[in-house]
Order: C-alpha cells, then sequence, then structure tokens
C-alpha cells in the first residue's frame, strides 16, 4: 500500500503524482476506475519513478563495479533443510554473493572452508560469492563488450544476443560474455575453490552431432555450456537480477551546458557560461492530452509529450570547461 510518505516495499522506485492531479485523484484513478489487471498494470507504470537509473550503455568501468558490488558484505538467508529452517549467513564481509536462488540451500562456497573434495562437494548446494578483484574484472569485460556492442536499444538488445552474421555477437549477449570471458565461473582468488571449480565445472558438453545434422542456419548457438541452470553457477540472469529494478536503455536525467558572450566594436568583451541538469517527468507539455493516454508514435506530432524540470541551476568559471 502507498501512504502519503509516497513509500513503495521496493525502495528503487518511487510514487510520484504528477502536477495535473492531486493524490487523492490518483488513488481514485487507481483503485476504483479499472477492471482490467492489465490495464491498471499500465496505469500504475504511470506513477513510478526509479530513483537511481542505472544505463546500462556506461562505458565507466568504475560505475559498474559500483553496481556489480552492491551487494557487498550483505548477508544472505539460506535453507538448510537438515535443520529445517531459515538461517542467515554473515560470511560476505568483503565478497559480494551472486545468488541463482532467492534462498539457496547453503552458505557461501568461497566462505566456507574445508578440504577440497569437501568444497567440490559444497559446490553442488554452495552459493558463489565474488571477491572484489573478480568484480573489478568482470566490469571490464562488461564495458569492453558495450563499447563492441552498442548503443543498446532496449535491455533486450543488451542482454540477447544479436540475430546477425557478425561472429561471436550472434553467440550470446553482452553479460554472458563478459561473464565468460572473466572466467570467473572456473576461477577463484582462493586456491582450494579455484580447483574446486574446475573439477566441477570446466567439462565438455557431450556430443553435439545432431546440431551439425539438423541443417541450422547458425548451429554456433547451440554450442552451450552443460554446466548452465546448475547451482554455483553463475549466469547473466543470477548476476544481473539484484540490478533489474534500476537498468535502463535510456535516461531520464540530462546535464545540458551553455555558453554566451557580448562583443564591442566585433572584440568579445564578457563571456558566461552555464549548466543546468534536467529531468524528464510524468507530467505531459500538453495538459489537454489524457495523462493515460499519451502516444509515442513518431507519426504523431504529440509524440514525446512530456516535460522537462529543471532540477539544478548554476553558473560555471571558465577553468570548469
Amino acid at each position: 500500500m502507498v501512504g502519503q510518505e509516497n513509500k513503495l516495499p521496493n525502495s528503487n522506485y518511487l510514487f510520484k503524482v504528477p502536477s495535473s492531479l492531486s493524490f487523492n485523484e490518483v488513488i481514485d484513478t487507481l483503485a476504483f476506475s479499472n477492471v482490467d489487471p492489465i490495464d491498471l498494470f499500465d496505469k500504475i507504470a504511470n506513477f513510478i519513478e526509479v530513483e537511481g537509473a542505472f544505463n546500462i550503455n556506461s562505458t565507466s568501468v568504475e560505475s559498474w563495479i559500483a553496481q556489480l558490488s552492491s551487494l557487498r558484505g550483505k548477508s544472505v538467508l539460506y535453507d538448510n533443510s537438515d535443520y529445517g529452517n531459515y538461517n542467515t549467513d554473515n560470511t560476505n564481509l568483503e565478497n559480494t554473493p551472486v545468488l541463482s536462488q532467492t534462498i539457496p540451500a547453503e552458505k557461501s562456497l568461497e566462505n566456507t572452508g574445508g578440504k577440497l573434495d569437501e568444497i567440490v562437494r559444497n559446490s553442488w548446494s554452495h552459493y558463489r560469492s565474488l571477491e572484489d578483484s573478480q568484480i573489478v574484472k568482470l566490469a571490464q569485460e562488461i564495458v569492453q563488450q558495450i563499447k563492441a556492442r552498442g548503443p543498446f536499444l532496449s535491455l533486450s538488445q543488451f542482454f540477447n544476443r544479436e540475430i546477425s552474421e557478425r561472429y561471436p555477437y550472434n553467440l550470446k549477449g553482452t553479460v554472458q560474455t563478459a561473464i565468460d570471458e572473466s572466467f570467473i565461473n572456473l576461477e577463484s582468488p582462493k586456491k582450494n575453490v579455484a580447483i574446486a571449480l574446475r573439477e566441477r565445472f570446466d567439462k565438455h558438453p557431450g556430443s553435439q552431432q545432431w546440431i551439425g545434422n539438423a541443417n541450422f542456419d547458425a548451429p554456433e548457438v547451440f554450442d552451450g555450456d552443460a554446466n548452465e541452470g546448475l547451482p554455483g553457477y553463475i549466469t547473466q540472469a543470477s548476476l544481473m537480477r539484484p540490478l533489474s529494478p534500476i537498468l535502463s536503455a535510456r535516461s531520464d536525467t540530462f546535464v545540458i551546458r551553455a555558453y554566451g558572450d557580448t562583443k564591442i566594436n566585433g572584440k568579445i568583451n564578457a563571456k558566461a557560461w552555464c549548466e543546468a541538469v534536467v529531468q524528464r517527468r510524468i507530467d505531459l507539455v500538453d495538459e489537454e492530452k489524457s495523462l493515460f493516454n499519451a502516444k509515442y508514435n513518431s507519426d504523431d506530432k504529440n509524440a514525446f509529450n512530456r516535460k522537462f524540470e529543471v532540477v539544478s541551476f548554476r553558473w560555471l568559471n571558465a577553468d570548469e570547461i
């Protein structure tokens, strides 16, 4: 439920009321004017704003490190069937947990310890947690893939392989390629864990002869890793799940800089620079239009009808340019 404090269960999402409607009008619209759940879903989206959205086209390694390590040091709830109840793993003091399940069956593989045979056995049930050096390598590989493949116009284009003849971009998506190139499924700074990972996961798939006999246009896309989906094996789904609420293929916040000068007798005698931060908001420029029926067809002269709000403004000095 949304109260006057505008809080939602997911703290990444903020409930926003447009200037053209009151809070009560919004609640009435969402609570009483809808029968079709799909219609309600679309209308609710009009009033949701993402706080701290992250653009997938970012080529900043530091920014990707910050996003990928957002769970660093977090405790993880796990369900140990031996005890029949939930337990809390507090061992990720300097690691970032990567969960293939919402509630894993055991503690972190990296932090459990034990002899090699025990670690290999634990790899079938324990989740993975990455050290900072692995996160850095992963971020570097993601940025490298973005530069080679981007810019991306949608999340689908970012995650999925290309439908093209461009090898190897037609094999798998950006994140999965970065995972494979960073070798986080086979390597670890902890020697025993690295040996265990290679013993368990560094296996070649079974016979792929049927692929060659099937006469596919791109048979190489079927030659995947046989370990995908197994506990402890990191995929783009498990890696990016914590980031899914904030990912976007475009930005709604923009930095605009402007320059002006004055001249006397053809010579510049004064200069000025300014900077404004603007955000695209829920309100429509044409307030006569219905907020719920705003069209985004490029053939419509009123397409892309959202207002921009000046969030901040400042004058700049010459040495800031």
